[in-house]
C-alpha cells in the first residue's frame, strides 16, 4: 500500500493528505462530540439511578443504625439490672441459710427439751405469697388459665403536681399482694449418738426412728447420720435439697387441648404445679436438713436436726418477675420472664414449672431419672449396664452441650422432667451458668433459645456452711431468664416509624428522577442531529478547496524539478525561470546562486590540494616526537599518583585518629578515624587550633613540655586526656610528630592518637574485681585489710585512735534456708545500705563475706564515736526489711576493738573484735560488745563446750525429764512434757547452758532425732501400763523445723513406736514465725493435718500477735510463767491471763497456763476458767523411771 501511494502524482497525494488533515479530524470530532452526549446521557440515567439508591440506604442505614443502637443500650442497661437482681436474691438466699445456722447454733447450746423444741417451731415463721389456686379456671376463649377475680395490676402517675418537677415524671404504685406466714422448719429432732431419735417435733412423720438407717430417714433419701461423727463442736451438716420428684407429661400451658394431643385425660391437679401453666397441680415439697452436735461441757451427747421447709427458698424465685416493678403472687413461665434456682453441682432446686426440679423416688430412695439429651439416651441403650445411675457415675459430665443436639422426647411422654444441668446436652446454657459461677462469680450471656433470643444471667448463692464450702458455688447459684425483645419494644415502634417515613420520601424522589430523564433525552437528540448536518457540509467544502490548491502547486513544481535535472548533470549555467517572489520563487532563486557557487568553490578547491599536502607531511613528523616526550612525563606522574593513593589509603583507613597541622596548630587536614574519635566533622576542625581539644585535666607545664619536645625536631610519645565535640573527655595515647622540609626546618606536625578507654575501663574493672564486693559494692577483705593497715600507720604517726566493728548478722543462715539465697542476696544490699548510710567519707565499710561485715573508723579521738555508730548500726537494721512483698526482720551482734588498746597488728585488732562479736550474740543478739581479756577466755570455753556437746551427741548423752499437765477440771493428769537435758561426767545440764550453741552449730537436729524415738517409745509403754492415753509434749526448735529431714525423722520416730500421732504435741516458740508465717503455718497445717497437736510456747513473753491465732493451725496456746508469777496480787497480770483465756475459747484453743507454783495460784486460776496447768505445784521435772510411779500414785 505504501508502494502504491508513492506512485501517485503530487495532486492525488495532496487531495489524500488534505482529506486526512482536515476532513477525517472533522469527522473524528464530530464522532467523540456524539459519543460523547451519548455517554453523557447514560451517566446521568445510571448516575440518577445510583443517587436515588445511595439516598435509599444512607437513610434506611442511618435509620438501622439508630435503633440498633437504641436497642444495643437497652439490651445492655436490662442486662446490668438483670445481674444485680440476680446478686440480689443469691445474697438473700445465703443470708436466709446463714440464719439457719444461727437457729441451730442458738437451739444446740441449751439442754435438749421437747417444750422449748415445740415452741421454736410454732413460732419460727415467715411470710409466703397466699394466692388462692382454686380460682384459676381455663378460658377456652383466651386459651389460658385466668384468674375469676380480677387482679390488681401495677399502677402508673405521670402528671407531677409541681411543673418543675414534671420531666419523665413517674410513680409506680406496687401491685397489692396477699400473705400468710408457715412455720420455717418442717422438723427439729434431737439424736443420741446411734442415730436414735430421742426428741421429735415433726409434720414429716410422728414416729421416732434410727436414722442411721437411710430406709427410716424422709422418701427414704438421707444418709446424713454418716457424716455427723467427725463433727466438731459449733460445726454443721447442711444436706442436700431432699424432696419427692412430682412429674408432668406436659411441657406449657396445660390446657384440654394439650391434654387431648398427649393422649391424657385433662386432670391438672393430677400433675405438677407450673404457676399460671397450671394452677391447679401439685407443688414440690422438699425440706433441708440442719445437724450440729450438742455437748455438755466438752462431753459430746447427741446431735440436733432442723428439716427447713423447701418452700421458703423457692419463695425468693416464684415471686420474682424481672420485667416488672411488683413481686409476682404466681410465677408465669409462658412468658419467658422468670427467676429459677440450682444447686452447686447444677441440679434445679426451684422453677416456675415444678416438674422441673430434681426429686428423689419414694420407693427407691434415689434421684428420679433426670431429662436427658438424645445422644446420652443412646449411649446409656448402647451400654451393658441397666442402671441409668450407674451409667451416668461414668459418663462426662456437661459433654459437648450445643443447640444442634436434641432431647429425649420419649420421657415427656413418662414425665420424666427433672433438670439436672450435668446431663442436659441439649441445653449449652447449662455449661454458660457453670463457667460464670466457676470461682464464686455472676454473670450473662444471650442465647437463642425456643425460638426467641434470651438473656439468661447466674449469679452464685454465697453460703459456705458444711459441705458447701468446699465448693466456689456455695449452695448453688440463682438464674434469670428474660426475652430480649421485651427490652427494646419502644425502639421497635421507632423503627416502624422511620421505615414508614423513608418509603414516602423515596417515591418523591422517584417522580423527580423520571421527569428529569425525559428532559434530558429530549435535548439530547436535538443537539445530536444539528451536529451531524453541520459536519456533513463542512467537509464537502474542504474538500473542493484541496481540489483547487494542488492544481497550482503541480505546475511551479514542475520548473524545480527540472532545474534540478540539469544541475544533476554538472550543467551548472542552467538558470531557472523565476515568476513570483513567494517560497517557490525563492527556492529558484537560491538553486540558481547554488549552482553559480558551486562552480567557483570547485575552481579554488583544485588549486589549494596540492600544497595543503605537503604541509600534513612535515606536521606529522613534529607531533610524534612531542608525543613520545609527554608519554615519558605520563608514566613518571602515574607512579607518583599511585604511591599517593597508597598513603591517602592508610591515612583514611587506619585506626588512629590523625590530624595534620602548621606550626601554629591550625588543622589542615584529619582523616575519617580523628572525627569518629573526636566527634568533630571535617568542616567543624579544619582551619580550627588543635587546642580545641584540650581537656584541662593535665597542667599547663605538661603542654609546655610537650610542645618543646616537638619544636626541638624530636618526636613526643605518652597518655593525655583530650576533650570530645559533646564535653566528654576519653584518654589517649598520643603521638605528636614533625614533619621537615628538604631544608630541615618544620614544615608540619602530624598528631596520632589512640582512643584508649576501653584498656582503661578494664583495668578499672580489674580493680573493682579485685577490691570490692561484687553483691554489695562494699570494699572487700582485701581493700578492708589494706586500708585497716593504712590507718593503723596513720594512727601511730599522729597518736589517733583506730576502731575495728565487726558485724555479724543474726539468723540469717535461717532466712538464706527458708528464703531462699536470692532473698539473703537482697538482704545484704540493703543491710549494706543502712550501715553505709550511717558512716562519714573517710570511714570504710566492707563485707568480709556471708554476712559478716567490716567498719574502720580512722582518725577518731574518743572511745564513744565507735559505740554511737555501734548503736545507730543496732537501730537502723532492726527495722523491719520489705522484700518483695515480705516483711523480714532481723538484727546484728557487733564486736568493737580499738588500736592500740586491743592490739598493736591487723590480725590482733580483727581476731579480737571476732571474739567481741561472739560475745555478743551469746548475750542475746542484737547488742555490741567491746572486747577485754576476759573475753578471750569465754571464747575458749565456748569453743571448747562445741566439743564436748559434738561428742555428747555421737555417745547420745542426752536424755529427757518429764513434767506432767494436769486438768482441773477433771483433777487427773493428762499429758507429760519431755525436757531436754545433758548428763555431762555424772553432772545434769539444763538447757540454758548447751541449748544456744547446739542450735547454732544446728546439733539440735540431728541430737533431737535420736530423742524422738526414746520419747514416743516411753509414752507408749506407759499408756500401755496406765491403760490410759496419756499425750506428751515435745519442744521444736526454729532449727530443727528448718532442717529439711525434720518431718520424715518425726513421722519415722512415730511409726517405729506406733504411738498415735494425736497423743503427740509438737510445742513450737514465737521465734519460728518471724521470718515467714505462711511458709510455717503451711508447714504446721501438714503436720496437724497427718494427726499431731499444735501448741505455741510461751505465748506473750515475745511478740505475741493474734495474727498467730487467725493463721497458724494451733490447738493449744501455753501462757508464760512471767504472767503468772504474781498472781493474783498484779492486776496487769489477772487482766491479761482472763484475756488469754477468753481468747482461747473464742478461737477454740485449750490454754496451758505455765509456772503455777502455789495453791493460791492455782485457785485462782480455776476460778476464772482456767482448766490446764503446769508447774512445780503439780511436780517438777522427773527422769522417766519415776514418772510411772509418780503417777499410780496421784491415781490413788
Amino acid at each position: 500500500m505504501m508502494k502504491a501511494f508513492k506512485d501517485l502524482n503530487i495532486k492525488t497525494k495532496l487531495i489524500i493528505i488534505f482529506v486526512f488533515i482536515k476532513v477525517i479530524p472533522v469527522i473524528l470530532i464530530s464522532m467523540i462530540a456524539l459519543f460523547g452526549i451519548n455517554e453523557l446521557y447514560t451517566f446521568l440515567n445510571t448516575n440518577t439511578l445510583a443517587i436515588k439508591k445511595t439516598a435509599q440506604e444512607v437513610v434506611t442505614s442511618t435509620a438501622t443504625i439508630a435503633v440498633e443502637d437504641s436497642i444495643l443500650a437497652l439490651d445492655k442497661k436490662s442486662q446490668n439490672s438483670l445481674e444485680i437482681l440476680s446478686t440480689q436474691i443469691a445474697q438473700a438466699v445465703a443470708n436466709f441459710l446463714y440464719e439457719r445456722d444461727h437457729d441451730l447454733l442458738f437451739l444446740s447450746q441449751s439442754k435438749p427439751n421437747p417444750e422449748m423444741y415445740q415452741t421454736f417451731l410454732e413460732t419460727k415463721k415467715r411470710y409466703i405469697m397466699d394466692v388462692d389456686t382454686q380460682k384459676y379456671v381455663y378460658d377456652e376463649h383466651e386459651k389460658k388459665w385466668v384468674y375469676q377475680t380480677q387482679n390488681e395490676l401495677e399502677t402508673y402517675f405521670n402528671e407531677a403536681k409541681l411543673p418543675d418537677n414534671k420531666r419523665e415524671f413517674q410513680r409506680i404504685d406496687p401491685k397489692p399482694f396477699q400473705s400468710k406466714a408457715i412455720p420455717l422448719y418442717k422438723e427439729i429432732t434431737f439424736l443420741d449418738l446411734k442415730g436414735n431419735e430421742q426428741i421429735k417435733i415433726s409434720s414429716l412423720s410422728p414416729n421416732k426412728v434410727n436414722v442411721a438407717q437411710k430406709s427410716n430417714t424422709y422418701l427414704k433419701a438421707e444418709n446424713y447420720f454418716k457424716h455427723l461423727s467427725s463433727l466438731k463442736k459449733n460445726e454443721i451438716y447442711v444436706s442436700e435439697v431432699i424432696g419427692k420428684y412430682i412429674p408432668s407429661r406436659i411441657i406449657g400451658t396445660f390446657s384440654p387441648e394439650t391434654a387431648q394431643k398427649a393422649g391424657i385425660a385433662f386432670e391438672p391437679e393430677n400433675h405438677a404445679y407450673a404457676g399460671k401453666e397450671n394452677p391447679k397441680g401439685k407443688r414440690f415439697e422438699g425440706i433441708i436438713r440442719f445437724v450440729t452436735p450438742v455437748y455438755e461441757g466438752d462431753k459430746k451427747i447427741g446431735y440436733l436436726s432442723l428439716a427447713l421447709d423447701h418452700r421458703h427458698i423457692m419463695e425468693f424465685t416464684d415471686t420474682v418477675d424481672p420485667l416488672a416493678y411488683s413481686k409476682t403472687d404466681i410465677p408465669d413461665a409462658g412468658e419467658g420472664n422468670y427467676a429459677f434456682m440450682w444447686d452447686y453441682k447444677g441440679r434445679n432446686i426451684s422453677h416456675a414449672r415444678d416438674y422441673f426440679i430434681v426429686g428423689f423416688d419414694e420407693k427407691s430412695g434415689e434421684y428420679a431419672t433426670p431429662w436427658l439429651s438424645q445422644d446420652l439416651t443412646n449411649a446409656f441403650n448402647e451400654s451393658n449396664v441397666s442402671n441409668i445411675h450407674t451409667f451416668l457415675k461414668s459418663y462426662p459430665l456437661f459433654h459437648e452441650q450445643s443447640l444442634e443436639k436434641k432431647p429425649n422426647l420419649e420421657q415427656i411422654k413418662k414425665g420424666e422432667l427433672g433438670l439436672d444441668c450435668r446431663y442436659l446436652n441439649f441445653a449449652p446454657q447449662c455449661q454458660g451458668w457453670m463457667q460464670l459461677t466457676e470461682n464464686s462469680d455472676l454473670g450473662s450471656f444471650i442465647i437463642f433459645w425456643s425460638n426467641v433470643w434470651k438473656l439468661t444471667t447466674a449469679a452464685t448463692i454465697p453460703y459456705y456452711t458444711g459441705q458447701y464450702g468446699s465448693t466456689p458455688r456455695g449452695f448453688g447459684f440463682v438464674t434469670i431468664g428474660a426475652n430480649v425483645d421485651e427490652f427494646h419494644k419502644a425502639a421497635n415502634a421507632t423503627k416502624e416509624n422511620l421505615e414508614g417515613i423513608v418509603q414516602n420520601k423515596l417515591g418523591e424522589i422517584d417522580t423527580m428522577m423520571t421527569q428529569a430523564e425525559e428532559e434530558t433525552s429530549k435535548h439530547v437528540k436535538s443537539v445530536m442531529d444539528e451536529l451531524t448536518y453541520s459536519t456533513l457540509l463542512l467537509i464537502f467544502f474542504m474538500i473542493l478547496i484541496a481540489m483547487w490548491l494542488s492544481n497550482h502547486l503541480r505546475k511551479r513544481l514542475d520548473a524545480l524539478l527540472k532545474g534540478s535535472n540539469e544541475f544533476a548533470k554538472n550543467n551548472l549555467t542552467y538558470h531557472i525561470n523565476v515568476e513570483s517572489n513567494d517560497e517557490i520563487g525563492i527556492l529558484a532563486n537560491a538553486f540558481n546562486q547554488m549552482a553559480h557557487s558551486l562552480k567557483g568553490y570547485m575552481d579554488t578547491v583544485m588549486t589549494l590540494n596540492a600544497s595543503l599536502e605537503k604541509k600534513v607531511q612535515e606536521r606529522t613528523s613534529e607531533l610524534l616526537l612531542l608525543n613520545q616526550t609527554i608519554q615519558e612525563q605520563l608514566d613518571i606522574k602515574k607512579e607518583q599518583e599511585e604511591k599517593l593513593e597508597i598513603f591517602a589509603k592508610i591515612f583514611s583507613n587506619t585506626i588512629e585518629g590523625i590530624a595534620i597541622t602548621n606550626l601554629e596548630g591550625i588543622v589542615l587536614q584529619i582523616n575519617d578515624a580523628f572525627s569518629a574519635m573526636t566527634h568533630y566533622a571535617p568542616h567543624e576542625v579544619l582551619g580550627q587550633d588543635i587546642r580545641l581539644l584540650r581537656s584541662y585535666k593535665h597542667p599547663d607545664s605538661l603542654y609546655k613540655e610537650i610542645w618543646d619536645t616537638v619544636f626541638s625536631n624530636t618526636a613526643w610519645q605518652g597518655e593525655l586526656w583530650n576533650k570530645r565535640k559533646d564535653g566528654t573527655l576519653y584518654p589517649a595515647l598520643l603521638i605528636i610528630h614533625p614533619i621537615l622540609n628538604r631544608e630541615g626546618h618544620i614544615s608540619y606536625i602530624v598528631f596520632i592518637q589512640h582512643d584508649i578507654s576501653v584498656l582503661k575501663h578494664n583495668e578499672e574493672k580489674l580493680h573493682q574485681q579485685a577490691y570490692y564486693d561484687p553483691l554489695t559494692k562494699l570494699a572487700n577483705r582485701t581493700l578492708a585489710y589494706d586500708r585497716l593497715q593504712h590507718a593503723i600507720t596513720n594512727a601511730k604517726s599522729r597518736r589517733r585512735l583506730v576502731s575495728v566493728l565487726f558485724l555479724d548478722l543474726d539468723k540469717f543462715k535461717n532466712i538464706n534456708d527458708t528464703l531462699g539465697h536470692d532473698i539473703g542476696d537482697l538482704l545484704l544490699i540493703e543491710v549494706a545500705k543502712r550501715i553505709q548510710a550511717l558512716c562519714s567519707q573517710s570511714d570504710t565499710v566492707c563485707r568480709l563475706g556471708g554476712d559478716e561485715f567490716l567498719v574502720i573508723l580512722e582518725d577518731i579521738t574518743h572511745y564513744e564515736t565507735a559505740i554511737s555508730v555501734a548503736k545507730g548500726i543496732i537501730a537502723a537494721l532492726s527495722q523491719p526489711f520489705y522484700l518483695e512483698g515480705r516483711t523480714i526482720s532481723t538484727s546484728t551482734s557487733i564486736g568493737i576493738t580499738y588500736y592500740p588498746n586491743d592490739g598493736d597488728t591487723m590480725k590482733t585488732l580483727l581476731k579480737n573484735a571476732d571474739i567481741a562479736m561472739y560475745r555478743s550474740k551469746t548475750n542475746g543478739r542484737g547488742s555490741y560488745e567491746i572486747f577485754t581479756t576476759a573475753l578471750s577466755d569465754f571464747i575458749k570455753e565456748s569453743v571448747k563446750l562445741e566439743e564436748r556437746l559434738k561428742k555428747a551427741v555421737e555417745k547420745h548423752e542426752f536424755f529427757m525429764h518429764y513434767q506432767p499437765i494436769y486438768d482441773l477440771q477433771k483433777k487427773e493428769i493428762i499429758g507429760l512434757e519431755a525436757l531436754m537435758r545433758w548428763n555431762y561426767k555424772g553432772v545434769t545440764y539444763f538447757p540454758d547452758t548447751f541449748l544456744s550453741v547446739m542450735e547454732e552449730t544446728k546439733m539440735i537436729a540431728e541430737a533431737s532425732s535420736n530423742l524422738f524415738i526414746s520419747v514416743f517409745h516411753f509414752i507408749k509403754k506407759l499408756n500401755e501400763a496406765l491403760g490410759r492415753e496419756l499425750f506428751v509434749s515435745i519442744n521444736i526448735s526454729p532449727v530443727q523445723f528448718s532442717v529439711a529431714p525434720f518431718q520424715e525423722s518425726l513421722i519415722h520416730a512415730l511409726e517405729a513406736s506406733t504411738l498415735r500421732a494425736q497423743l503427740v504435741c509438737l510445742e513450737v516458740t514465737e521465734s519460728l514465725f518471724l521470718e515467714n508465717i505462711e511458709e510455717v503455718s503451711q508447714k504446721l497445717a501438714a503436720l496437724k493435718t497427718y494427726g499431731f497437736c499444735i501448741a505455741l510456747d510461751d505465748f506473750g513473753s515475745g511478740y505475741s500477735s493474734l495474727q498467730y491465732l487467725k493463721v497458724l493451725p494451733l490447738n493449744k496456746l501455753k501462757l508464760d510463767r512471767i504472767f503468772v508469777q504474781d498472781l493474783p496480787d498484779s492486776q496487769s497480770d489477772i487482766a491479761i491471763t482472763q484475756s488469754v483465756l477468753a481468747l482461747g475459747k473464742n478461737f477454740n484453743v485449750n490454754v496451758i497456763v505455765e509456772g503455777v507454783e502455789t495453791e493460791e495460784q492455782c485457785k485462782f486460776l480455776e476460778q476464772i476458767g482456767c482448766r490446764y496447768i503446769q508447774g512445780y505445784l503439780i511436780s517438777k521435772p522427773m527422769p522417766e523411771e519415776n514418772v510411772l510411779e509418780f503417777l499410780r500414785e496421784k491415781e490413788h
